[in-house]
């Protein structure tokens, strides 16, 4: 089987992820707009719906001033991450794609610690499409090459 070549990408703020939360949070108020002045009394359901929504919103500004800025690199055997918790690198078990839209990727990787953390991954700018399709083909090789060695296990 021909593996994938050596890719990297760096791993910065998702402006994909960015755009979902204001979405999400632009459909939220007008539902809850429209909820108010159709409703002659707010239910205790819709204060609750305020009250998680405030904290999905102060956890997502929380994260945006927490952004990531890691290089996740696949050597052509194994998974790397370098970030500032990892200067060194870290040896990646697994690389897991949740969620593929062609050009975002939502990843969960785990180190030999056994950390796991979520990461959302863009073709970065300027970059050629040639390499994002390499960083895709290595995160489904690898996929692949995991669900053998299971099905070999005894």
């Amino acid at each position: 089987m021909n593996m994938a070549p050596s890719v990297e990408c760096p791993v910065g703020p998702s402006v994909f992820e960015q755009r979902c939360a204001w979405l999400a949070w632009g459909v939220w108020s007008l539902s809850q707009a429209v909820w108010w002045w159709y409703a002659a009394a707010l239910p205790a359901a819709w204060w609750l719906s305020v009250v998680v929504a405030s904290l999905l919103v102060a956890w997502q500004r929380w994260r945006k001033r927490q952004p990531v800025d890691a290089l996740l690199r696949w050597t052509g055997a194994d998974w790397m991450w370098f970030s500032q918790a990892y200067r060194r690198g870290t040896p990646l078990n697994k690389v897991f794609c949740a969620l593929d839209f062609q050009r975002v990727m939502l990843l969960r990787v785990e180190n030999a610690a056994g950390v796991r953390w979520w990461v959302w991954l863009e073709p970065p700018a300027g970059s050629a499409p040639q390499e994002w399709a390499a960083l895709r083909r290595a995160v489904y090789a690898t996929r692949q090459l995991e669900g053998r060695a299971a099905s070999r296990a005894p």
